[in-house]
């Protein structure tokens, strides 16, 4: 509440001023704070590889040796650096892409995508860029004494509340990870007793169905009942998500009331428009990431839909990132800026406009994604 609640108070005070470029500024000046958790994921992720580039032999073996053997070690090797991936893995572990469903496998259960990573991150420099440094100046020379002063304190408690609300979003996944963990172990169980066909099968029964089982309720049919709501979530799972729908009356296509942006409206313009998250102008190549576990390679402009704690470590090898859904205080953007990443989030119809291998121009300060064609110098 009082990240968003001061965000926005101090949005409008700076909007009623008509500050050029107010929102890129906003940006600049909340990033780089430190101490911020959700970046630690990265960053400490960083330090390892490092460690790895400057030791020849581990260096050779990271390159040499195929992820699973990489895994296999995590278990029977003692090496400092896997005792230090293994306590990696038990602080960050429960990061990942929709962590906030239980269904969802982590690095606790499967590794493979710390050591993919790993092993991109060793081919590349991943010198995070460093911040300009902008001062509350910037924005308070356009006020008088008294609200100089209110802006100040605001964006101080805005920076607090920011802070904060990443390292309570973390300890949120920590809870989630718990819960997941029950769930599973009850899965195991019921596996060994023959109720269901795998462990994972009891993401497909509902609580109260679980709990009937647990205290000897019988439940007829529940291999057939999982198999039939397998297919029905088949069936569902690439349909498209909407980011808001709006009714009038019974909850039916024909009264569904599109809302479009002006962006959407204008399907000639070559320039979209987001909430700017500040860095410096950047052109590049796109690359479109549906999902973080999907090759991505250093330098391209990183495009997504919607993003969550599971893409903060493709971030140090983007150039650029854009992103359709989220706002400014998303949890992607808060990395982002502390990494001093150009970034530009909220764009509506990004994915439909801009494509895999388009060459764009990103204005972080401004919020906008210009599309560039290929005989643009």
């Amino acid at each position: 509440m009082g990240a968003m609640v001061l965000y926005g108070m101090l949005t409008d005070k700076i909007k009623k001023k008509n500050i050029p470029n107010g929102d890129g500024l906003i940006s600049k000046i909340l990033s780089k704070q430190g101490n911020v958790e959700s970046v630690k994921q990265t960053t400490e992720l960083i330090d390892i590889v490092n460690e790895i580039k400057n030791n020849e032999k581990l260096l050779e073996e990271f390159r040499k040796d195929d992820v699973n053997s990489l895994i296999k070690k995590l278990d029977e090797n003692n090496e400092e650096i896997f005792v230090r991936l293994n306590e990696y893995i038990k602080v960050f572990g429960a990061r990942s892409m929709e962590e906030l469903k239980l269904e969802t496998i982590t690095l606790f259960e499967d590794p493979t995508f710390l050591f993919k990573t790993i092993k991109k991150y060793l081919e590349i420099d991943l010198n995070l860029e460093s911040k300009e440094d902008v001062k509350d100046d910037n924005i308070l020379n356009y006020f008088h004494f008294i609200d100089k002063l209110y802006v100040r304190i605001l964006i101080k408690a805005t920076k607090y509340f920011i802070r904060n609300r990443e390292s309570l979003r973390l300890r949120r996944t920590y809870i989630y990870d718990v819960i997941r963990s029950i769930f599973l172990r009850i899965g195991h169980n019921f596996y060994n007793e023959d109720i269901i066909d795998n462990c994972r099968d009891i993401f497909y029964l509902e609580k109260n169905e679980i709990f009937a089982i647990v205290h000897g309720e019988s439940m007829k049919d529940i291999k057939q009942t999982i198999e039939l709501r397998k297919k029905e979530y088949l069936e569902n799972k690439d349909k498209t998500t909407y980011e808001r729908m709006y009714f009038y009356g019974d909850v039916t296509p024909e009264n569904m009331l599109p809302i479009y942006s002006e962006q959407e409206k204008d399907d000639n313009s070559n320039v979209l428009t987001g909430v700017a998250g500040g860095g410096q102008v950047k052109i590049g190549i796109v690359k479109y990431i549906s999902n973080p576990n999907e090759s991505f390679e250093k330098g391209y402009i990183l495009m997504a839909k919607r993003t969550d704690p599971g893409w903060t470590v493709l971030f140090p090898m983007a150039e650029a990132i854009i992103i359709e859904r989220g706002s400014i205080l998303s949890h992607s953007a808060v990395v982002a800026r502390e990494m001093g990443k150009t970034l530009v989030v909220g764009i509506r119809g990004l994915t439909d406009k801009i494509h895999d291998g388009d060459r764009i121009r990103v204005d972080g300060i401004n919020g906008t994604v210009e599309f560039l064609g290929d005989e643009d110098e």
